[in-house]
């Protein structure tokens, strides 16, 4: 389920399964926000501007964060949402309803915590060699230059430290879903940059800053860091 109205019709009809409450969906009501969602509760209608995620993790967190802020108020409608996740949106006070119709908002005049049903597992996508530990090494290379696409697969290994056959699954990776346009018979751009941005964040997140813990040290003397 990768289509944004998908995710909030389906939030909408589960929710109005479980909790009788209805809701009107307004795609593009804000330029920096997906839109507006409506919901009737009691004869009145709670307007609330809308994030949309087919996950929330918790480098989204600072990002959700800063738009509750600025867009109060505002509910991210996700497909899933961890449950350590909701618990600290619950913290935060920030609104949240996932497709399965479990939802929490809290308002000075409005409140409802639903989390009765069971919730749908994240989607887990087939295996792309370009969200590997290797793969999000070469992709990050690929996020600060774009220009590191169109070099010899040769160059790109050297530039990058990894073995050559890795740079083509990277490649193809991409092209499979779409993030690459192809200019000519030799060159690419990026598109949907911002996805691709947001896969690269959970990719290192899982599978390569894992890897890059050295360990963990102390002073012999505990004081020797002063000198």
């Amino acid at each position: 389920m990768n289509n944004e109205t998908q995710i909030v019709d389906l939030a909408l009809e589960n929710l109005q399964k479980t909790a009788g409450i209805t809701g009107i969906w307004k795609p593009g009501a804000l330029k920096e926000l997906d839109g507006q969602l409506e919901l009737k509760l009691n004869n009145k209608t709670i307007k609330l501007n809308t994030e949309i995620k087919r996950e929330l993790r918790g480098h989204n967190l600072p990002q959700i964060e800063a738009m509750a802020a600025r867009f109060n108020p505002l509910i991210v409608v996700a497909q899933y949402i961890f449950p350590k996740i909701k618990e600290e949106l619950r913290e935060k006070g920030i609104a949240y309803l996932e497709t399965n119709g479990n939802i929490f908002l809290k308002q000075k005049e409005n409140f409802i915590w639903l989390d009765l049903q069971k919730a749908a597992l994240p989607y887990v996508e087939k295996t792309n060699r370009a969200y590997t530990k290797t793969g999000a090494k070469i992709l990050f290379y690929f996020l600060l230059n774009e220009d590191l696409l169109n070099l010899p697969y040769r160059e790109i290994a050297k530039l990058t430290g990894v073995a050559l056959g890795n740079i083509n699954y990277v490649i193809t990776g991409l092209r499979e879903q779409n993030f690459l346009l192809k200019l000519d018979q030799y060159r690419y751009k990026f598109q949907n940059k911002r996805e691709l941005l947001n896969k690269w964040v959970t990719a290192y997140e899982k599978r390569l800053k894992p890897t890059l813990e050295i360990g963990t040290f102390r002073f012999v003397k505990g004081d020797a860091f002063i000198d």
